[in-house]
């Protein structure tokens, strides 16, 4: 998961010290550990490493999904009409209504849509 600091925050300055701190002090990160996702902070992914909070499966999917993704998360990948769209193509694979195969093809219609609307 990421962090966001909204473009109207009465405090951005304050709050890009929380995400910073956070993310980066080897005591808050372990605190933190994995419960957001697999930290993208290299520091933060060393200290992990050297608790032993990095193992598993989630830490070997994420590792081949970094391998594949390149240079890290798109800014629009947490977009709001994004996020809405696909949670709408999820939910109709999970009633039922939709099968996997459509789902993917959906999924992959609905991104390509939103990102020829919104670059």
């Amino acid at each position: 998961m990421a962090f966001a600091i909204k473009k109207n925050t009465k405090n951005p300055k304050e709050a890009a010290t929380l995400i910073e701190f956070l993310t980066t002090d080897p005591e808050a990160v372990k605190i933190l550990g994995t419960s957001r996702g697999i930290p993208s902070n290299s520091s933060a992914v060393a200290t992990l490493e050297g608790s032993g909070q990095l193992t598993g499966l989630a830490f070997e999917a994420n590792n081949a999904v970094k391998e594949f993704a390149g240079k890290g998360i798109h800014p629009l990948f947490e977009h709001k009409k994004l996020n809405t769209d696909l949670r709408g193509v999820i939910e109709s694979l999970g009633y039922g209504k939709s099968s996997i195969e459509q789902t993917a093809k959906d999924i992959i219609s609905t991104t390509n849509q939103f990102l020829s609307e919104n670059q």
